[in-house]
């Protein structure tokens, strides 16, 4: 994952490699360094999408591919998300918790030469005190004794407050605690909030 301010406000990627290891490695570098650099050169995000996509094709194995969410903040109260194969992030406006599935469904990063189907800029309305969590597969795939799934969204309204920090702190606590205490995969957790405008009070007259 990465957060680039740029001209075009700011922009993040959360990703998934396929596979482990030291390849998986040098792909997750290659896919943040092409992100890096088209965030801040390229206007439109699905361009960026683009960028990230060519090298990928000309870089990765045939069987190799990254799920990813590309997301931008141009200006107030206006989000773009592009979503390749990744799961749906969960938006937090006050006390409800909703996945925002891709309207155009596509596939991950490194697999745009075996389908038809294109990426889609996806606009959603982000106003003061909502919410963003982006996450991987190690997150809502990570099982307890009893082989169930870790419930991201109900931990998320169970822990939700206005400080992202204290949240992410005990989402992982839970997560660590319906494991056993070890995670058997890659994890991340990454959540946005757009802050309430603090409001001045007038002082009063002399």
């Amino acid at each position: 994952y990465a957060l680039v301010p740029t001209p075009y406000g700011v922009r993040m990627i959360v990703g998934d490699v396929r596979g482990k290891g030291l390849p998986a490695v040098g792909t997750a570098a290659l896919v943040l360094g092409v992100f890096r650099e088209a965030a801040y050169d390229e206007p439109d995000l699905l361009d960026v999408v683009g960028r990230v996509e060519r090298s990928l094709a000309r870089n990765l194995a045939c069987d190799d591919f990254v799920t990813a969410v590309v997301a931008g903040y141009p200006e107030p109260g206006r989000l773009e998300m592009v979503n390749c194969g990744h799961a749906p992030p969960l938006l937090i406006r006050g006390d409800e918790v909703v996945p925002v599935d891709p309207v155009r469904p596509a596939p991950p990063l490194g697999l745009r030469a075996l389908s038809e189907d294109r990426p889609g800029l996806q606009v959603v309305p982000f106003g003061e005190g909502d919410q963003l969590l982006l996450y991987t597969d190690g997150v809502t795939e990570a099982r307890d004794a009893g082989r169930e799934f870790y419930p991201l969204a109900e931990g998320l309204a169970r822990h939700l407050c206005d400080e992202p920090s204290r949240t992410l702190a005990a989402l992982h606590q839970e997560l660590l605690d319906h494991v056993g205490g070890r995670l058997h995969d890659d994890a991340a957790l990454v959540l946005l909030r757009k802050p309430a405008t603090a409001v001045t009070e007038p002082e009063d007259a002399p």
